[in-house]
């Protein structure tokens, strides 16, 4: 039986988890790849680590980055899986042709050759080198997840000192709550400036399930050319549904919102600040009954 404080070392565990698989995976093809036995497609066996670095690289940046030795390399990867595939279809198109009369054959060729030719998913089991990519891949996926695991389950503390002030059971929109788990999920897995931006859009639809058509054209003018936004509503709401304070609680967590989407996504640097005021405003407004009349879509501002 483990003892419970084997436990604290998880993270550390799961390291020297994901560690071992690699070494696992390295001493595999260091005996298969012999340096005398040269081949293109071995040499992209050697190059795969290198290649999964830079795929991870340009998809986390959305960047077309990295060195022309990389790219070449992905390339010649890629019309490996190419080639992979139309083998992979001239092996079946001679099965058929020996079971099948021409016209018969040819026809069910032509139905299955444009998926045959879609190549195999990274993920399918095979001595290819994209299989080997994505082995590394996945290796360096698992040791983020587990390099923050720490760090992750203690902003879930952070969470719980927010939501035990909250009231019980409050009467949210479907929207509101969905926007919710956002916040928590971007939180917990240190995404700062997604957070920010899923707590201005948290606090939109709280107000445009609460605050009512007729009271947003008492209290504010219509624009011919936009539709009412969460500026609007903000200001229509005080003082009948939310306080003065939350009334300039909810424009600071717009502002730093909107500064997160279009001017910088390191504007705002007090991310659980944002979350703290954003609650509150919801809990505030959660006591309030459905409105009838709601005021439709959200503008940008």
């Amino acid at each position: 039986m483990m003892a419970t404080g084997d436990l604290t070392d998880i993270d550390y565990q799961l390291q020297t988890c994901v560690q071992n698989y690699e070494d696992a995976l390295n001493d595999y093809w260091a005996e298969r790849l012999n340096a005398d036995d040269w081949t293109e497609v071995n040499q992209l066996r050697r190059d795969a680590q290198v290649i999964a670095e830079m795929l991870r690289e340009r998809a986390l940046a959305l960047q077309n980055v990295g060195d022309t030795s990389a790219l070449n390399s992905l390339y010649k990867m890629t019309q490996a899986e190419v080639a992979a595939a139309k083998a992979r279809f001239e092996e079946l198109a001679n099965q058929l042709r020996t079971k099948l009369k021409p016209d018969d054959a040819q026809e069910l060729l032509a139905v299955i050759k444009p998926m045959l030719m879609q190549g195999a998913e990274p993920e399918e089991s095979t001595d290819r080198p994209l299989h080997l990519v994505w082995q590394y891949l996945c290796i360096r996926d698992a040791c983020a997840a587990a390099d923050g695991l720490r760090s992750r389950v203690g902003r879930i503390f952070v969470l719980e000192q927010l939501v035990q002030q909250l009231r019980r059971d409050s009467a949210l929109p479907d929207e509101t709550i969905q926007f919710l788990a956002l916040v928590g999920r971007t939180f917990v897995w240190g995404f700062d400036a997604e957070c920010v931006i899923v707590c201005r859009g948290a606090i939109d639809t709280a107000f445009r399930d609460k605050v009512p058509i007729s009271l947003l054209e008492s209290r504010r003018k219509k624009d011919p050319n936009r539709d009412y936004g969460l500026q609007d509503r903000i200001e229509a709401a005080c003082p009948h549904l939310i306080s003065e304070q939350l009334r300039k609680d909810a424009h600071t967590v717009r502002c730093r919102g909107d500064k997160a989407i279009h001017f910088s996504p390191n504007a705002t640097r007090d991310v659980l600040g944002t979350i703290r005021l954003a609650l509150s405003v919801i809990d505030c407004l959660a006591v309030h009954p459905n409105m009838e009349g709601r005021t439709g879509e959200s503008s940008a501002l």
